[in-house]
């Protein structure tokens, strides 16, 4: 892992501990890459889905999670977040290293998405 990702892996685990995270609590992971940062989640009994463009990531994704996909806990999306119809609130969305790809226009969109699909209550956190 390279150092950014173990520091930013590292401060993800930090801050999950301060969050009401309990078994069943719903997430989206967008820029799911190879599925590390929704292997937390899923490890605390989460359910979720991971969007990523990169279809390589996707099958790394699948291989760490395959437990939580095969129990029908996680199931992983080849496309672009912004474009996905039909998504239901959840208690969290992660999403690491992906804003710095977007361009401004694209970045207000994810915003606005993320936000729409958060549970009442909850709030975009950095």
């Amino acid at each position: 892992m390279a150092p950014g990702t173990l520091l930013q892996h590292m401060h993800l685990i930090k801050r999950m501990r301060a969050w009401p995270i309990v078994s069943g609590s719903s997430f989206y992971e967008i820029g799911s890459g190879d599925g590390r940062l929704s292997n937390l989640f899923l490890k605390n009994g989460c359910l979720g889905k991971g969007f990523d463009l990169n279809i390589t990531a996707n099958k790394a994704n699948a291989a760490l999670n395959a437990k939580a996909v095969s129990e029908g806990r996680y199931t992983i999306h080849l496309g672009d977040f912004i474009k996905w119809e039909g998504l239901q609130p959840v208690d969290f969305i992660i999403s690491c290293m992906v804003i710095e790809h977007l361009q401004i226009n694209q970045l207000e969109e994810y915003m606005e998405k993320s936000k729409s699909l958060l549970k009442g209550g909850a709030d975009l956190s950095h």
